[in-house]
């Protein structure tokens, strides 16, 4: 089957971007940092492996109000145990929304700082944001609960490796805001350090 044996060469040569979680994360149980690396490998067997990045749904520049619901994206999201309160395990949307919350309000407010890490890796500013969220949302380090508006902040340290270098070139933490009713994305940005309370 020259397909087969096509594709199968394909797929043994092909480049992808791995998430490499460090010694720390596996050996403390998750309380290390993780390392998003963007230096190109080739896949073998049972090597872990970044995904292609996730293709967010787009939001329009016309029409914002009827796509405030909108769902961009949707992420996997791990327990979140605060001193005061708890947040399940289960999954945060991001989704259009407005300029107080959501797609919108990330790049209204934000876009200049993902923008800046992403220069440094050589990647899409959306591509650095939704690995970085991903890693936060999935296997934080820091979540803290805010009463005021109840609200929980997920964050962890992030190592971001330019792709065409393989050099590191940032240490990062990405605050990752969720709404404290529904688990919605509020707002995501790469910090100087942790979430606070």
């Amino acid at each position: 089957m020259p397909c087969a044996s096509r594709d199968e060469e394909i797929r043994r040569t092909r480049t992808f971007w791995i998430i490499v979680i460090a010694a720390a994360l596996l050996s403390a149980g998750g309380a290390g940092p993780a390392v998003i690396e963007y230096a190109p490998i080739l896949v073998s067997a049972g090597q872990g492996q970044k995904p292609e990045p996730t293709l967010w749904v787009p939001c329009p520049n016309n029409g914002r109000e009827a796509a405030e619901h909108r769902v961009v994206r949707t992420f996997q999201r791990g327990p979140g145990v605060a001193p005061a309160a708890t947040m399940p395990g289960g999954t945060s949307q991001l989704v259009c929304g407005n300029d107080a919350y959501g797609y919108y309000h990330i790049v209204n407010r934000h876009y200049v700082e993902w923008n800046e890490k992403s220069i440094k890796t050589s990647e899409n500013w959306r591509e650095v944001a939704d690995y970085a969220i991903a890693e936060a949302l999935k296997n934080p380090q820091t979540v803290a609960f805010r009463a005021v508006n109840n609200t929980f902040c997920y964050s962890r340290e992030i190592y971001l490796v330019n792709k065409v270098t393989g050099a590191i070139v940032n240490v990062t933490y990405p605050n990752v805001v969720l709404r404290g009713q529904d688990g919605v994305i509020i707002t995501a940005f790469p910090a100087g350090a942790q979430c606070r309370g």
